[in-house]
Parts: structure tokens; sequence; C-alpha cells
């Protein structure tokens, strides 16, 4: 919690572990809604890791996480896999 203080951060990651069962553990569902809210109070941005089912994106969606990352919406790519699906959109 220090390095949020004292460092120049931007964004936030919610590791995988907590989003893998946040449509199913109250734990893992209350430690996102606080990460959520400290982020929004510092002004961050909050990217969520491993999102891979709808039910997880709508948790998140809920919450109203600003980012998501995971298979649910595409495997990895590498840079210009990314730009042709980028420019065929």
């Amino acid at each position: 919690m220090t390095h949020f203080k004292r460092l120049p951060y931007s964004q936030v990651k919610i590791d995988q572990s907590f989003i893998a069962d946040i449509d199913k553990n109250e734990d893992s569902l209350a430690i996102v809604e606080v990460v959520l809210t400290m982020a929004r109070t510092l002004n961050l941005e909050v990217i969520a890791e491993g999102v891979e089912t709808q039910e997880q994106f709508d948790v998140l969606n809920k919450l109203k996480c600003s980012g998501f990352q995971g298979y649910l919406f595409s495997k990895p790519l590498v840079a210009q896999a990314i730009k042709e699906l980028i420019s065929h959109d």
C-alpha cells in the first residue's frame, strides 16, 4: 500500500486470481470492490486481468471496471496480428 502513495501510477491491474471466481466467491468480489474504490479515489484506471467468461465480465462491468484483459476478448497476439485485427474492424 505504501507504493500507491509514493509512486506515480496511472493504472492498477487486478490479478486474475481474484477475477477467476469473482462471480462465485464473496471474498474475491469484496477484494475487487475495494481495489476499484481505492483506484477511483486515486484517479487510477483499473485493468481486470484474466477475464475468461461472460459472467466475470458482467460482474466487472456492473462494478464499472474501466479495462479488461483476457481470453473472453482474444488470445494473446503478436504485434502484427493486433495491427491486422484493429485495421479490419
